[in-house]
Formats: structure tokens, C-alpha cells, sequence
């Protein structure tokens, strides 16, 4: 996934001096570590071919914040666009070994010109695995926060001097927070449940298809002003659902009129 900004800034030198951004970045890294982990597979011990490689989640603490960041952190004179269709159609940028990338674009001048004014485009992008958009967007307020404080750059990098207490910052694994049964009762009751849920599930065949051409991703985006996102917002509260809910709704909403004919509308199950 990825979230892309834009802001202008008027400053000509400091704020967007890439030292900068590179430290406000290691912040943003540390207060969420996920974003510095990695991905390993653990294969079973029995070696056969059917043995199946379990990723989990590897992170150990940085031993210089500042140079992992600049590692995972690119600037660049792409146009928005550009960079969008770059990060969907182009060369893979995340990785098991990358988890977080962060892209500083000035479409008008070289990032490295003395004069850093002008419109800047952000793009972050990490991994679905580690978050959602909500997740992804407080980490670009943050780093945005972070970046237009009258902190200097040394304040900044006393921060990252700070002890910090991994274990508190690292969320806790999904399985230690499912309740496991304690008595055999329970226990079978589980099995059973999870055995109906089995048989119930419909879908995950995958059918092969011919590759016709390369694949393309496109990006279409809509704006609304600052008083229609209001109303949305409203009115989407009022009804206890979020923005993405009502999206999906028309989505299907509009799948269903463009397919009038189709016989799942006429007979659904």
C-alpha cells in the first residue's frame, strides 16, 4: 500500500534539507519498529517437499537508525503521477527485507538545489501486512508534524539518542491475543465450530489464465471539498459506517446496474 501527499513550503533552506528528512524519517521508523522489521520463513524440520515455510515477523534494534532510514528513503523530481505509476507498474520497491519506503519528490527542481521551495510530493509505502491506511496515514502526520517543527536537526537527533523500550513499542503477536480454550469441553466446541466454518467456505479456486500483456495499474482519483468531506463524514457517522463501507456499497451498487441482464441479479442465492 501507499500514501502520497502534497504540500508546498516556502523555506529555502532547513526544513527540506535532506539530513533532515532522513532523521525525521529514523523517528518515524523507531516509534514503529514494524516498519524496520523484517520478513523470514522458518521451514519445518521434517525437509520433505510438502514441508511449508512460516513467515514470521524478525526485528532486531538498529545499529544506526539514520543510515537504515536513508536506505529506505528516496528523492527524487518524479511528478505525482509518475511516482504513483512507478511504485504500481514499475520495479518492486518493498521487500522482506525492505518493509517501509519513503519518497521525497520536487517535480519543479533538483531536491539538491539550494532553493528548497516550491511544491513537494510524499510518498510512503509499506506493506498491507503491518497496517492499513488509518496506520499508514498517522505515520505521514507524524513525519510531516516532525518535519515542520522549529525543532533543529541536532534536537532531532537527540531523540534518537533516547533509550527506547522495544517490547513496548512492538505490537503484540495476533495469536497471543486469541483466547485458547482451557477445558476439553471447550476445546472441542472450538474444533467443531472451526470444522462448520471450513465447510462453509465458498471461493479460493484459482482458474489459469493466459497473459495477454503486461499488466497495468491504473489510479483515478476524485476531490471533494472541505465541506462535502463534512457531510460525508456526518453522514456516514450517522449511520455507524465508515467511509470505506459506504465505497464498497457502491461499488457493488454499481457492478449491479451495469449488469442488469446478468443472471446472479435476476436469481441471486
Amino acid at each position: 500500500m501507499f500514501l502520497h501527499a502534497s504540500f508546498t513550503t516556502k523555506e529555502k533552506m532547513g526544513m527540506m534539507a535532506c539530513t533532515r528528512i532522513a532523521l525525521c524519517w529514523a523517528i518515524i521508523r523507531s516509534r514503529h519498529p514494524l516498519l524496520m522489521s523484517k520478513v523470514t520463513r522458518d521451514q519445518n524440520s521434517n525437509n520433505s517437499s510438502t514441508s511449508v515455510e512460516e513467515p514470521y515477523f524478525w526485528f532486531s534494534p538498529p545499529k544506526d537508525a539514520v543510515k537504515e532510514a536513508k536506505d529506505c528513503l528516496v528523492f527524487d523530481t518524479k511528478s505525482k503521477d509518475d511516482l504513483i505509476s512507478n511504485y504500481l507498474n514499475g520495479p518492486r520497491t518493498l521487500s522482506d527485507e525492505r518493509m517501509s519506503y519513503l519518497v521525497i519528490s520536487n517535480p519543479m527542481e533538483s531536491i539538491y538545489d539550494d532553493g528548497h521551495n516550491g511544491q513537494f510530493e510524499l510518498l510512503m509505502c509499506a506493506p498491507h501486512f503491518i497496517g492499513d491506511g488509518a496506520s499508514l496515514h498517522q505515520c505521514t502526520h507524524e513525519f510531516v508534524t516532525l518535519l515542520a517543527s522549529p525543532q533543529s536537526s541536532y534536537d532531532l537527533l537527540q531523540i534518537l539518542t533516547l533509550p527506547l523500550n522495544w517490547v513496548d513499542l512492538l505490537p503484540p503477536a495476533l495469536e497471543s491475543r486469541i483466547q485458547i480454550p482451557s477445558s476439553g469441553i471447550a476445546r472441542a466446541a472450538a474444533k467443531v465450530n472451526y470444522l462448520q466454518t471450513m465447510y462453509n467456505e465458498i471461493g479460493g479456486h484459482t482458474l489459469r489464465r493466459t497473459q495477454r500483456s503486461p499488466q497495468k495499474t491504473i489510479l483515478i482519483e476524485k476531490s471533494f471539498t472541505e465541506s462535502q468531506t463534512k457531510k460525508i463524514l456526518a453522514k456516514c457517522k450517522q449511520n455507524g459506517v465508515t467511509v470505506n463501507h459506504a465505497l464498497f456499497a457502491l461499488c457493488n451498487v454499481a457492478w449491479g446496474q451495469s449488469n442488469l441482464d446478468f443472471k446472479a441479479i435476476r436469481e441471486p442465492l
